[in-house]
């Protein structure tokens, strides 16, 4: 078991407590975002040379925070509205964001500068799906947006209603900017797609099923089952069960999904979705929330709460206890635990470094040794007393 402990001697950064919003999301690496190393350049389809070094992080309060990922320090914070998404997509370029305000329901396109210190700003118009998650295909060719969930009481009075349901996702096609395509789910949430970029997968956080898109048609060709037999449905038609975490493997070989109510981790065979496998939680161990394989594909990451988050409780919900568990990709025998100082809300695992960069209940991004857990660093956008939901981090 690897021990949480503080090298001061090895921290890069701590950036002070601000006025800024708290940390609310960062779209992570492999769920969806496109991650690049950051030392290294890349050609973009514009023949442009871009400097892969930003991260991006979404704040409850409709902000977009800009990290620079080479010196792990905050760049600054771009206003989008008044509440955000929680999460948006980045291109492959590391420079072209799509996000939302959900003051008013429309797309949001930005184009930042490689050291992100300047940007422009573009309104695509009203989404046809609730904003709720954005996610990039691995080309950069598409953006898919997932449906915004039922909202708490509290946050439906500050968001005005769309007026649409929450049982879609919409595709842009990013060369022209406009929706292509709605495909009708079941309350889809995280979306996640391999490196070929050739499926589409999104959990349906009320059907306790993963959908299976084929991208070349974006026609829905498979439904997974995540648990083992068919869960009785409650009222309403929905089960008792949140899938949230997805991610799949970089060799494409596996993917995974956390659904912290019924305390397993699933994992399929992509190409034998019934060769599947859970890893299973005693109870008082975890809830699992969060699972990201790492770059090797060999082993998968695993956040988990000691008790559900309560909405909009961020002081309460930073009190909850959580562990980074890592697993074996053969067996899905745990490997080692590295305790955390506070809540976490998401892994990334970015290729080029040997990191994990961790979001957390207090509106920061931490930066640990993958091996011992030490801190290594940490970005701190907001301070407790703003409500965060759920967390994410774009690299």
């Amino acid at each position: 078991m690897a021990s949480f402990h503080i090298d001061r001697n090895r921290i890069l950064r701590l950036a002070r407590l601000g006025s800024a919003a708290a940390l609310v999301v960062t779209s992570l690496a492999t769920a969806g975002c496109n991650t690049q190393p950051a030392a290294t350049t890349t050609q973009t389809s514009t023949g442009n040379t871009a400097v892969h070094k930003l991260g991006f992080v979404v704040l409850v309060d409709g902000e977009l925070g800009v990290i620079d990922m080479l010196n792990f320090e905050k760049v600054q914070s771009i206003k989008i509205g008044h509440y955000g998404v929680h999460q948006v997509a980045v291109l492959p370029d590391n420079r072209t964001v799509y996000t939302g305000n959900l003051d008013d329901n429309t797309l949001v396109k930005l184009t930042i500068s490689d050291d992100g210190k300047s940007y422009t700003q573009k309104v695509l118009g009203k989404s046809p799906v609730n904003l709720h998650l954005l996610t990039s295909s691995p080309d950069g060719r598409h953006v898919v947006v997932t449906s915004r969930l039922e909202l708490s009481d509290e946050a439906a009075e500050k968001i005005p209603s769309s007026g649409l349901p929450d049982d879609s996702i919409a595709i842009l096609d990013t060369q022209t900017d406009k929706i292509i395509k709605t495909i009708a789910l079941h309350s889809p949430a995280m979306a996640a797609f391999p490196a070929d970029g050739k499926r589409l997968y999104i959990n349906n956080v009320h059907g306790a099923t993963v959908s299976v898109i084929d991208t070349a048609t974006w026609n829905v060709i498979d439904t997974l089952q995540v648990a083992d037999k068919a869960l009785e449905p409650l009222a309403g038609g929905k089960h008792r069960v949140a899938p949230d975490g997805l991610d799949v493997s970089p060799d494409g070989k596996w993917l995974a999904s956390a659904d912290y109510d019924l305390g397993t981790v699933t994992v399929w065979e992509t190409a034998n979705p019934a060769n599947k496998r859970h890893i299973t939680y005693a109870k008082g161990e975890g809830l699992p929330h969060d699972v990201r394989w790492s770059p090797d594909s060999k082993e998968l990451w695993v956040t988990d709460y000691d008790r559900h988050p309560a909405p909009m409780d961020e002081v309460g919900n930073n009190a909850i206890g959580t562990h980074l568990r890592v697993f074996d990709v053969t067996d899905l025998k745990q490997l080692r635990t590295v305790a955390a100082p506070r809540m976490i809300q998401r892994i990334s695992l970015p290729q080029y470094s040997k990191a994990v960069f961790l979001t957390t209940g207090i509106g920061s991004v931490l930066m640990l040794d993958r091996q011992t857990g030490a801190l290594e660093g940490e970005v701190v956008f907001g301070a407790l007393g703003r409500p965060v939901v759920c967390g994410m981090t774009s690299y």
